[in-house]
């Protein structure tokens, strides 16, 4: 018989298949890493505190949000 651990979870502070990233609790959208344990980007529609003044995923040239 073969016993498994839990299953991987996003905030659980373990890096695990298929996270970019797991801060534990500290994961948030307007941090280095998200709630979905992905790395914070510029057009990833989240806006990541100190770093970025605006990201809406760049929908629309020309809209001050670059």
């Amino acid at each position: 018989m073969t016993t498994t651990g839990p299953d991987p979870v996003c905030g659980d502070a373990n890096v695990d298949p298929g996270e970019d990233c797991d801060d534990g609790a500290a994961n948030a959208d307007d941090g280095a890493c998200t709630t979905a344990c992905k790395n914070a980007a510029c057009g990833d529609g989240l806006v990541q505190a100190g770093v970025e003044a605006c990201d809406d995923g760049n929908q629309e040239d020309a809209d001050g949000c670059r």
